[in-house]
């Protein structure tokens, strides 16, 4: 019964207020045409405003020219953000409207001393920040485009205008990649003189090491007397062998070839007699080769004995290799940790100066990352004002307005309009309601009759 009870009040509720505002709609109409009157007198003096709109491309897709990077997926909306900031700049709006022509322009020299006497901007910012007032900025969505948009007091004059700062907002951009790439070189260029004082410091350090202990590191970051060590510990090859041996005819060749002969002188002694020519001559060569043969046995034993002090020497060759690089292995530790600090100093020092070359490269750069995309288009229509939307305004404005005027002037002059209204107003028992009984039509004539009978009588 609660709900339904609720429901019937509310019902009533605004029941009562409907007939209220029918009550009082002479309020309303007249707040309502009031505002609508305002609206249409704004419309009609108003100065007529124009838009126009230039559109910029943002290679943000495009590689850089030098470098070959592109932008990341993650920088590419704050990137946007800055640059849809940056075409409102002083920076960018002063050079365009320089290029306009407007600070040798009577009226707006005229405007600017008439300004309030606290402002102390000069002409340039002062009219620099009112264009960029009346500049809208925006990304065509869906797309790498920014659209500048400018309202101007005529087609002409808004076009003009932002194509100027279509123009400047490139050329400003050129301008603030060099002013970066500059400022950015200069600091860059000095920290590599700082790494490059740090590296010689540190070459100088290891120098002044290296002759106080002797220890002398490679290319290769190990010590020369670990290298002569492992030099040493090499076996040598069969070829490096061979090159330090004498080159002698070995004894069992020598021993073969006697046999040879005296198996020929054999043969030749059953044809031969004595004292033939051959056989003297063979004779000869056989006692050639036996003295050349025992001497060669001789000789075989002293080359066994130099490769013996040979090796003998070489083992103490080792030993003493090693002694010393045992001796000397934490200053060669402390070497090799001063020359990793080198190694990296110098790798800084290296990549320090490609990026400066590239910055000094990007201070002569003509590249903008931007491309002007077609003329500067007028928007059709006026922009300022807009008709519908005032006069919209204005009426739905006017008649919230007199809908509250309405009510208010109820509020202050209260009456009984409802036998709920009665019974809320006084708490006394109600026998009935009887409807208002009127004919206006008749009461009209009944007018009419009296105005003739009080005529009077023509002459």
């Amino acid at each position: 019964m609660s709900a339904i009870q609720e429901a019937a009040n509310l019902e009533m509720f605004w029941l009562t207020v409907g007939r209220i505002l029918w009550a009082r709609w002479l309020i309303i109409a007249i707040v309502t045409l009031g505002a609508l009157a305002g609206g249409a007198g704004v419309v009609a003096t108003a100065d007529r405003q124009y838009d126009a709109t230039a559109r910029v491309l943002l290679n943000i897709y495009k590689p850089d020219p030098i470098t070959g990077a592109v932008i990341g997926r993650r920088q590419i909306d704050p990137y946007l953000e800055s640059q849809l900031a940056f075409i409102r700049e002083p920076q960018v709006v002063a050079p365009a409207v320089e290029a306009v022509g407007w600070l040798d322009d009577p009226e707006i020299l005229n405007a600017y001393a008439s300004r309030p006497a606290g402002d102390t901007r000069p002409l340039i910012l002062w009219l620099a920040q009112t264009v960029a007032a009346a500049l809208d900025t925006s990304l065509v969505e869906g797309s790498n485009i920014i659209e500048i948009r400018y309202r101007g007091a005529s087609p002409e004059l808004a076009a003009l205008v932002a194509g100027a700062v279509r123009d400047a907002y490139i050329a400003g951009s050129i301008a603030e990649r060099r002013n970066s790439s500059e400022s950015d070189a200069t600091a860059q260029a000095e920290r590599a003189e700082r790494l490059r004082a740090e590296l010689l410091a540190l070459q100088t350090r290891k120098f002044a090491m290296e002759q106080a202990t002797g220890v002398i590191l490679t290319p290769n970051g190990a010590d020369l007397d670990s290298e002569r060590l492992m030099a040493l510990a090499q076996p040598p090859s069969r070829a490096s062998m061979m090159n330090n041996l004498p080159v002698i005819a070995t004894p069992a060749t020598l021993r073969g070839q006697l046999a040879v002969l005296d198996s020929e002188l054999n043969q030749a002694s059953q044809t031969l007699g004595p004292n033939h020519p051959r056989i003297v001559e063979m004779r000869r060569m056989r006692a050639q080769l036996a003295t050349r043969a025992d001497a060669e046995d001789r000789e075989a034993g002293g080359v066994a004995a130099v490769v013996t002090a040979n090796e003998r020497s070489k083992a103490a060759a080792f030993n003493a290799q090693r002694e010393r690089v045992l001796s000397q292995r934490q200053d060669a530790l402390r070497l090799r940790l001063l020359q990793d600090q080198i190694n990296l100093k110098a790798k800084a020092l290296e990549a320090s100066l490609k990026q400066v070359a590239y910055l000094r490269q990007l201070t002569t750069t003509t590249e903008s990352g931007l491309t002007s995309m077609g003329d500067v288009k007028n928007v059709p229509g006026v922009a300022f004002p807009n008709t519908a939307l005032i006069l919209g305004g204005t009426g739905g404005l006017g008649f919230v307005a007199g809908v509250i005027a309405a009510l208010l002037t109820e509020m202050f002059n209260l009456r009984v309009r409802t036998l709920g209204g009665l019974r809320t107003a006084a708490p006394i028992p109600v026998l009935g309601s009887i409807p208002a009984l009127r004919d206006p039509p008749v009461k009209r004539q009944r007018r009419r009759i009296r105005l003739r009978k009080l005529k009077p009588a023509a002459a």
